[in-house]
């Protein structure tokens, strides 16, 4: 998901020539205080543009502000309408902040007569106390597709550095550590697995790319992008290499065969397969699927 800011007019024009598979259209930390009312006028016309354009157009996302803020109201009267696809909540603490969110979205879907409970809700986990409610925050509404991990703020409110430490340090494995709790949150749940927020040395494409590895390692999904070129280093990691389909459809072929003949686990190839390692596999050729249309 790439990121654009939604006072840059320019740039959100450049978004409609730009491939990816979601653009978050950004009202809170890319725009100033003073400009966010042209900021919302600007992204509800690109909104109405892609509404307009229905499956040919974008999959465009709005970064609300949070709602301690006194702008949160006025970004979601501007941007709830057709040809939004969901909302990045930022600075989540609670359960009780999606939920808000999601009472609020559902009046306006009223108002734009769309259909209730269209619009998707991503929650942005960026202090500690969002991290330690992120049990309760991914079982907080049916609306809420996944948690989204955000390190810079996290960074501020615990006084540590996180961004980009290197692999090997203690640095990377708190941050491993609180990644995996949400992996966990949202597994358990039943939401998508969580998305990583933005690698901000946006020219260390190497770096974004080990980094997005041990994302995808660790369960993660997906991840935000604030450049172009970023988009597709991150869309490479996340998708099923070659090898991992072979070895997938070696796995599910073999033991739909052996089940068949009475068999709940065997050895194929190198591999000793059960229900579990088949369940592995079948997921892993769904996600090439997802990833080739």
């Amino acid at each position: 998901m790439l990121f654009v800011p939604g006072i840059d007019e320019a740039k959100l024009e450049k978004m409609w020539r730009l491939t990816s598979s979601g653009f978050v259209m950004d009202l809170e930390d890319a725009v100033a205080i003073e400009r966010k009312p042209a900021a919302r006028k600007l992204v509800g016309e690109h909104l109405d543009r892609a509404a307009a354009a229905g499956d040919d157009g974008h999959r465009l996302y709005v970064r609300m502000n949070g709602l301690t803020t006194s702008h949160a109201l006025a970004d979601l009267r501007a941007v709830v309408r057709p040809g939004l696809i969901g909302l990045m909540i930022p600075k989540v603490a609670s359960a009780r902040d999606v939920q808000v969110v999601d009472w609020v979205v559902t009046q306006l879907e009223g108002e734009q007569a769309m259909a209730p409970g269209r619009v998707e809700l991503l929650a942005s986990l960026e202090s500690a106390q969002g991290l330690l409610n992120a049990r309760e925050i991914a079982r907080s509404s049916p609306r809420l597709r996944c948690l989204s991990f955000g390190a810079g703020d996290l960074s501020a409110d615990l006084g540590v550095p996180l961004q980009h430490a290197e692999s090997g340090t203690d640095v990377a494995a708190f941050v491993m550590a609180l990644k995996a709790g949400l992996v966990l949150a949202s597994r358990e749940a039943g939401i998508e697995p969580p998305h990583d927020g933005a690698y901000t040395q946006y020219r260390n494409l190497e770096g974004l790319r080990r980094s997005t590895q041990t994302d995808r390692a660790i369960g993660f999904s997906g991840r935000h992008a604030i450049h172009p070129d970023q988009v597709p280093v991150i869309a490479e990691v996340f998708r099923p290499s070659v090898e991992e389909v072979e070895w997938a459809q070696r796995i599910v072929s073999g033991f739909q065969a052996q089940e068949a003949a009475g068999n709940a686990s065997m050895t194929i190839g190198e591999d000793f397969v059960d229900y579990a390692i088949a369940a592995r596999a079948e997921g892993l050729l769904e996600l090439a699927r997802r990833g080739s249309t």
